[in-house]
C-alpha cells in the first residue's frame, strides 16, 4: 500500500512538473515578452483575441513634426504575435486606434509612446502640442478622444518656424487626392 502510494505521488509531481514547463516556457522564450512588460507597466493591456468583445473603440490622429517635417508613425506599432495593444497602429497614416474590453477607459499620449518604446522627450528639443489647432499643455495627459487631431510640434532653438504653417486634415488630404484622381 505505501508502495502505491508513493507510486501516485511520484506520478502527481511528473504531472504538475509538466504542466508547469507547457505553461513557464512559452512565456520565457516570447520574443515580446518586454513589449508586453512595458505595455503593462503603463496600464495598457495586451488584446489576446484582437478586436473581439471592445467596450470601447475610438480613433484619432496623431501628427508629429519636428522642425516643421512631419516625422512618420510606424505601421503597426503594438501589434505584435498573438497580441495587440489597446493603443495601436495599422499604417502609417498617423491614424491611432484605442481600443479596450474595458468601457470609458482613458488612454493618454505618453501610455502610446510607451507602447511605441519612445520617449515623448526629445533632448535639444521644446516640445509643444495643439488638440484640433487649440494649443494645450500637459502633453504627456493629452486623453485620446474619437476623432481628435492632436499635433505634437518638437522645435530646435536653431529652428525657424515659417510665417504659417498649416497641417491638413484627414478631409483636406482625401480632396487633394480626389482633385488630383480628376485630373
Amino acid at each position: 500500500m505505501k508502495k502505491r502510494n508513493y507510486i501516485n505521488y511520484i506520478i502527481a509531481i511528473v504531472i504538475v512538473g509538466a504542466l508547469a514547463v507547457l505553461i513557464v516556457v512559452p512565456r520565457l522564450n516570447d520574443p515580446n515578452r518586454e513589449d508586453k512588460k512595458r505595455w503593462k507597466a503603463a496600464d495598457v493591456r495586451c488584446l489576446t483575441g484582437g478586436h473581439v468583445n471592445l467596450a470601447q473603440h475610438i480613433h484619432s490622429r496623431l501628427v508629429i513634426l519636428v522642425d516643421g517635417e512631419q516625422e512618420l508613425i510606424g505601421a503597426n506599432i503594438g501589434v505584435v504575435q498573438g497580441c495587440m495593444s489597446e493603443t495601436h497602429t495599422h499604417d502609417q497614416s498617423g491614424g491611432l486606434h484605442v481600443e479596450s474590453i474595458q468601457a470609458n477607459k482613458e488612454f493618454r499620449v505618453a501610455q502610446f509612446f510607451t507602447v511605441w518604446g519612445k520617449s515623448l522627450e526629445r533632448e535639444g528639443y521644446t516640445l509643444s502640442a495643439t488638440i484640433g489647432g487649440v494649443e494645450t499643455s500637459g502633453v504627456e495627459n493629452i486623453i485620446f478622444r474619437d476623432g481628435q487631431q492632436i499635433v505634437l510640434e518638437y522645435r530646435s532653438d536653431e529652428y525657424v518656424p515659417p510665417e504659417t504653417s498649416e497641417i491638413p486634415t484627414d478631409e483636406e488630404e482625401a480632396m487633394t487626392e480626389e482633385d488630383e484622381d480628376l485630373e
